[in-house]
């Protein structure tokens, strides 16, 4: 967590010199890196199981 911190005020600090990108596309790597961080330390979201309203249909 710690480590993403540090990149989200690097990011912030360098998008305020520099806004190359939009705030959306900002906002969007921001929430990616702490996704796949998550995802690697083994702590992100358990997978959902799938939803049954969205199984295809029988075919006839």
């Amino acid at each position: 967590m710690r480590g993403w911190l540090s990149f989200l005020v690097a990011v912030c600090l360098d998008w305020l010199e520099n806004p190359v990108l939009d705030r959306t596309a900002v906002r969007e790597l921001c929430a990616d890196t702490l996704t796949g961080a998550l995802g690697a330390s083994g702590h992100g979201a358990p997978p959902t199981a799938p939803d049954p309203d969205l199984r295809a249909a029988p075919p006839d």
